[in-house]
């Protein structure tokens, strides 16, 4: 199964108004990402660190936020070339577009990583 799997926060936890503008303006919360995520949590099917370009500190108010009872831990992106290369990462951004996830083994968007985990859960189900 995974091991680290980096969750990167604009337009994959959360969606701007406008995403050319983000940190401005309203935004709404996907739960789907966030219920897969914790129901792989409580399997330990994962472990799970929040990411985001908007740095360090954005990525832990959003953290603390969305998972107040799990102890994640929380990057900026700025810290790319730190990542092991058996990590998995979920963005918006596809791997071959974006420097910052070139060293990941595999990079899903939120609705692949969605149907991977319910399809890994469903497994364990049968178990």
């Amino acid at each position: 199964m995974l091991t680290k799997v980096y969750i990167d926060v604009d337009e994959t936890l959360i969606f701007w108004e406008n995403p050319n503008l983000p940190y401005y303006g309203n935004f709404k919360i996907n739960h789907n990402l966030i219920d897969v995520l914790k129901k792989g949590l409580d399997k330990n099917l994962f472990r799970v660190c929040i990411w985001s370009y908007g740095g360090k500190k954005y990525a832990e108010m959003i953290a603390k936020a969305l998972f107040k009872e799990y102890k994640l831990p929380f990057y900026s992106k700025a810290t790319y070339y730190k990542v092991p290369y058996n990590c998995v990462a979920v963005d918006d951004r596809n791997q071959k577009d974006r420097y910052y996830l070139e060293k990941f083994a595999l990079v899903f968007s939120p609705p692949e990583f969605v149907n991977y985990v319910e399809g890994k859960l469903r497994e364990l189900d049968k178990l």
